[in-house]
């Protein structure tokens, strides 16, 4: 069935300019709508480097001195805080720009992905279409979040991946390579994981003829050192360096990656639950292609496929069950993380359409890829019509701490905070850094905490007021361990959505 390609285009062009007029609903709204914790945290850790701390031991200034827990390599975050200086935008606002604009350039290594697979100029069309309109890219790629960057590593790594595997050896595809993987891996692992696994195995596909051939051997191992060899230095020293940086505050211990094993991994409890594939079925599918409608259409016109498609399309169907299946507790939780494996979603879904439209099993077989094609598009924008009014959440929560907090706590120096967890959106609201006590973890007058305190005090800050995040019943029920630590006047200064208390 040929067809000219211009429909597709428009349609595609169409799809961008929605995508635009998407990003721009709640851009000037706070950044506390979902998953406020993870983008505080993120725009703290952004606001912290514009004001001149350091990048590797970057500050996310919420469990007291040193300051630094890193997590990522803080590349959006820099990148973020050098738009923002060039811009004259805030860094709310450039923090939404920055994660868009990763999100259109994933178009480019997915395309050269696609195209590797001999995906024909239709067909990736297509796919980028369905892609641009998948509701998990186009609600997570504006939040004040990593995703958007670590996908775009991750796919470019694949990119030149299977560009260095299928060809001559190229000294400049293998070091982008090792610099891609290294960035990957360095950003978020939990997103490079099925980026790395797929490139393993194309590494395996294209080197069965190196068995055979000892100059061919000797070229596949240098590709294997630039694609595997490097990245894994630099996504281990990258962890290492995180958790000797945690080890020295005595308040971080639960976050250094010994303490988030079963966090990170979960349980094969978990993994064999209802719930787990209740999850999958029901809302994954649902972030990533619209609906499972689409999903279940697209399986009953499997049988039609050519045997290359269907090997490909049932490849990326595995490729989308990998993250979940290994970091299992991370996706239950945080369906922001479904941005590692939604693509491969999207993957299968163009290359079903792709299948239908080059299958000649049945004359109306090309019908159905234009009506599967038009009924995933269809979807996408219905269920991302339903993810608007999220998206549209002003919530200026804590907000009315800023001014009180700022008259009474100097810029250099620290807060204490109960009642909140580690939650940073008090500490990010204030712009101040902040001592915050976890429930149930470091008791008010425990041998840590005073530690605690004394590192704040080592590092040249005094802790100028206390908040109390529970309407002062936190801070009422170890009042006497407080007062021996941090002696503070009992008459709260100011009563918001937290009562503070000055320290004497």
């Amino acid at each position: 069935m040929k067809n000219s390609l211009w429909p597709y285009w428009l349609l595609f062009a169409a799809v961008f300019v929605y995508s635009l007029w998407a990003a721009s609903v709640g851009f000037w709204h706070s950044i506390l709508d979902e998953h406020s914790f993870r983008q505080a945290q993120t725009a703290i850790t952004a606001h912290f480097l514009a004001a001149g701390g350091p990048f590797f031991r970057y500050e996310t200034p919420v469990l007291g001195a040193p300051w630094s827990i890193p997590f990522e390599l803080p590349v959006y975050q820099w990148i973020v805080v050098k738009f923002s200086w060039l811009s004259s935008l805030p860094i709310e606002q450039s923090g939404r720009v920055v994660g868009r604009a990763f999100f259109y350039l994933m178009l480019l290594p997915l395309h050269s992905i696609l195209l590797s697979l001999g995906m024909s100029a239709r067909g990736r069309i297509a796919t980028l279409t369905i892609f641009l309109l998948s509701p998990v890219y186009l609600f997570w790629s504006r939040t004040f979040m990593i995703e958007s960057t670590a996908t775009f590593f991750g796919l470019a790594y694949l990119a030149l991946a299977l560009r260095t595997f299928g060809q001559r050896k190229n000294v400049f595809l293998l070091w982008a390579l090792a610099l891609f993987g290294a960035l990957a891996g360095s950003v978020k692992v939990t997103t490079a994981f099925c980026f790395f696994v797929l490139a393993g195995l194309a590494f395996l596909y294209y080197a069965r003829p190196a068995l055979q051939n000892r100059t061919l051997w000797r070229r596949k191992a240098t590709e294997f050192f630039f694609a595997f060899v490097l990245p894994g230095i630099a996504a281990l020293a990258w962890i290492k360096f995180t958790d000797a940086q945690k080890m020295l505050n005595p308040l971080a211990e639960f976050i250094r990656s010994d303490s988030l094993r079963v966090w990170n991994f979960g349980t094969l409890a978990q993994r064999l639950s209802g719930d787990f594939w209740y999850m999958i079925f029901r809302k994954v599918i649902h972030d990533s292609i619209g609906h499972r409608s689409t999903w279940i259409l697209s399986m009953v016109l499997l049988p039609l496929l050519p045997a290359k498609h269907l090997k490909l399309a049932l490849a990326c169907g595995l490729a989308f069950l990998l993250a979940p299946l290994a970091f299992t507790n991370l996706h239950i939780v945080h369906n922001y993380y479904w941005m590692a494996n939604g693509i491969f979603l999207v993957g299968y879904l163009g290359f079903v359409i792709e299948g239908l439209w080059q299958s000649t099993r049945h004359r109306w077989a090309p019908y159905a890829g234009i009506f599967l094609f038009l009924f995933a598009i269809a979807h996408e924008y219905r269920h991302f019509q339903q993810l608007l009014p999220w998206q549209n959440t002003n919530n200026y929560l804590f907000a009315d701490l800023a001014a009180p907090l700022a008259e009474i706590v100097p810029e250099k120096d620290a807060i204490v905070i109960l009642g909140s967890d580690w939650y940073p959106a008090v500490p990010y609201a204030a712009k101040r850094r902040a001592l915050m006590i976890r429930k149930n973890d470091v008791p008010v007058g425990s041998p840590r905490f005073l530690e605690a305190l004394a590192l704040v005090k080592r590092d040249g800050r005094e802790v100028k007021a206390i908040v109390d995040c529970q309407g002062g019943d936190v801070l009422k029920t170890v009042e006497k361990e407080m007062q021996a630590a941090l002696p503070y006047d009992p008459k709260h200064v100011y009563l918001g959505s937290c009562r503070i208390y000055r320290t004497l």
